[in-house]
């Protein structure tokens, strides 16, 4: 209730791109009245990526961020490892069907929460998955940790509709 979805392209329709579009997409998000932010993407720290993370924190925007799909010891996956000095940031992990860590989910102290991603990421119609839009105008059943990032960004719209007043880090908390 008292959600709005505003959907913004910022990766090619083979899921590849540029931090670039990421950095301008999320100021663009931001200056369109965006409260919520949710990147079920990731990859390496970059400098214009965190400046735009900075920018939506300036302008009290949360940012849910995917924690990454590369298992246990995998690298930090930013935009989600800024969850470490951006109070805005919350980084989500997966979880499978059993509640468990799934084998591809990425581990780190810079994890915020868990939240179903299903359980494995063999591409589309993994085994067990959540169903998702999907880069040709249909849907797949896929797994990852992309997944579970929009449970936490629904879980914090709906906190930011029902306590308009709530900061981005009390949303954080919160959650």
């Amino acid at each position: 209730p008292g959600a709005q979805i505003l959907p913004v392209k910022v990766l090619c329709a083979d899921g590849g791109g540029f931090t670039s579009d990421v950095a301008d997409g999320i100021m663009w998000a931001v200056d369109a009245g965006a409260d919520v932010i949710n990147l079920s993407l990731g990859g390496g720290a970059t400098s214009g990526e965190e400046a735009a993370i900075a920018y939506a924190r300036d302008n009290g925007v949360v940012v849910v961020a995917a924690g990454g799909n590369d298992g246990n010891g995998g690298p930090a996956t930013y935009p989600a490892a800024y969850s470490d000095q951006y109070t805005n940031v919350i980084a989500v992990a997966a979880t499978d069907n059993a509640n468990n860590h799934p084998s591809y989910g990425t581990t780190g102290n810079y994890l915020d929460v868990a939240a179903p991603g299903g359980v494995d990421a063999s591409g589309c119609n993994a085994t067990v998955e959540i169903l998702s839009t999907w880069n040709n105008g249909d849907y797949c059943a896929i797994a990852g940790t992309s997944m579970s990032t929009p449970h936490v960004s629904a879980a914090a719209a709906l906190l930011r509709a029902a306590n308009g007043a709530c900061t981005a880090a009390q949303v954080k908390t919160r959650i």
